[in-house]
């Protein structure tokens, strides 16, 4: 057996989500051993690894965390706001990785690695795919839309994405479910420049959003009359510079400073309250910087450093109507507004081979 990684992992590739016809990025981990999608609405989707889901396995987005502050112990629905046409691969680690990547990756970690241009030609080289799936279950899918290119040592890859899901259609002529279907759309663009040989520095933007997404089995349990995710939000800006020496002493670096903001609206309308209508509101912005340094001091010792920090600020809200009276008053937010949350951290491997040089 060839041990070259001391862990159980496994990848998902472009190539995979395409065959699949993927409709979310949950969707397509579903078949990876080892992970279990739960889906509580057809807008939703928690992985659990190792029996762990939420807060308890790192979501990382080219090595940018995507679990902040708010994120709950319980399914999230988190990893739908990705693209999953944008993705290069997807790279799951399960079990415990808490040394290199933060108390929270007790289950796991899934880091999505998203396209980007590999060769910086110096000619003009453009490319475009035009991907999407249809199904009748729905009456409805996704359509997408990915470009590359490069010219002289500058290049990019974007996309754009819509989708549209009515209710699910039941089988044996028995209609439909409700307060299944949504919609959303999103876009990508990513700009890349090799200052050097061996190096890259990219500037990404991606934007992601679904809409009147139902939480259906809030509904169908009879705990509340209505329950929408409106809107379901993320937004990730990062510039990033990493290279490789292979032979030198500093053998690979990484630099990256990164913000990103989450928008969670939620309309609720409770059973046990019928005339209330509850209408919350959370943001998150996020900004964060990480580095890591890879060190050859000898043939047979490869040292990894970096660090990683983080600073959470939320903003929470509430407002109930009255819907006999037409009043309304404002409500205790799920969080308290202003509310800051700043992880550290600080990690060192060093990776010994037992061999001659």
């Amino acid at each position: 057996a060839d041990f070259v990684v001391p862990r159980a992992t496994s990848t998902v590739s472009a190539e995979d989500i395409l065959q699949q016809a993927s409709r979310t990025t949950p969707q397509a981990l579903d078949q990876e051993p080892g992970v279990f999608v739960q889906q509580t609405n057809l807008g939703g989707g928690s992985a659990i690894v190792r029996g762990l889901t939420g807060e308890q396995v790192l979501l990382l987005m080219d090595g940018i965390r995507l679990n902040n502050a708010t994120t709950r112990s319980g399914p999230t629905q988190y990893l739908t706001l990705v693209d999953p046409y944008m993705l290069d691969r997807i790279e799951v680690l399960r079990g415990p990785g808490s040394v290199m990547y933060g108390s929270d990756a007790l289950g796991g970690v899934i880091n999505l690695i998203p396209r980007r241009r590999e060769d910086l030609t110096c000619c003009l080289d453009l490319n475009a795919l035009l991907a999407g799936n249809v199904g009748t279950a729905t009456d409805g899918g996704t359509v997408a839309g990915r470009y590359e290119g490069s010219y002289r040592g500058f290049g990019f890859t974007g996309g754009v994405n819509g989708h549209h899901f009515d209710d699910l259609r039941v089988g044996d002529g028995g209609g439909r479910q409700d307060d299944t279907g949504y919609e959303g759309l999103g876009s990508d663009l990513r700009l890349e420049y090799a200052p050097a040989v061996g190096q890259r520095l990219a500037l990404a933007y991606q934007y992601y959003e679904d809409r009147d997404v139902p939480r259906t089995d809030a509904i169908e349990s009879g705990t509340n009359l209505a329950f929408e995710f409106e809107p379901q939000r993320r937004q990730l800006m990062y510039l990033d510079w990493r290279g490789e020496r292979p032979g030198a002493i500093v053998e690979a670096w990484r630099l990256n400073v990164n913000v990103q903001r989450w928008d969670e609206g939620r309309y609720e309308v409770r059973s046990a309250s019928p005339t209330r209508e509850r209408r919350l509101y959370d943001r998150v912005d996020t900004w964060g910087v990480f580095g890591h340094v890879t060190l050859r001091p000898h043939c047979d010792h490869r040292v990894t450093a970096g660090f990683e920090l983080y600073h959470d600020e939320v903003y929470s809200r509430r407002r109930d109507t009255n819907t006999t009276t037409g009043v309304v008053t404002a409500g205790q937010s799920r969080y308290p507004t202003g509310s800051t949350w700043m992880p550290l951290g600080i990690y060192v491997q060093d990776e010994w081979t037992p061999s001659p040089c």
